[in-house]
């Protein structure tokens, strides 16, 4: 999936399960989530040419991350929001 569209898709869920609770700032949410495990393409910066194709969908794509990052996200973007306001 390409990152465009991996965003549209964080940004439609955020908008179906969270609209409610977080208003127009979860389809924001949702994309920053959806982003997320793509960025493992920053092992191009570190790992030169091949970083890229080393690692992505490696570690960053696997079940257990997701579990791990997000209440990590959930606790950011709750700090966000009471830092707004």
């Amino acid at each position: 999936m390409d990152t465009i569209t991996q965003a549209m898709l964080g940004a439609a869920i955020g908008q179906a399960g969270f609209a409610r609770s977080l208003g127009p700032r979860a389809r924001a949410w949702g994309a920053v989530a959806g982003l997320v495990p793509d960025l493992d393409v920053l092992a191009v910066a570190t790992h030169g040419p091949f970083g890229e194709m080393l690692y992505h969908r490696g570690v960053t794509h696997s079940l257990w991350f997701g579990l791990a990052l997000g209440p990590v996200l959930a606790l950011v973007a709750q700090h966000v929001a009471a830092w707004r306001g």
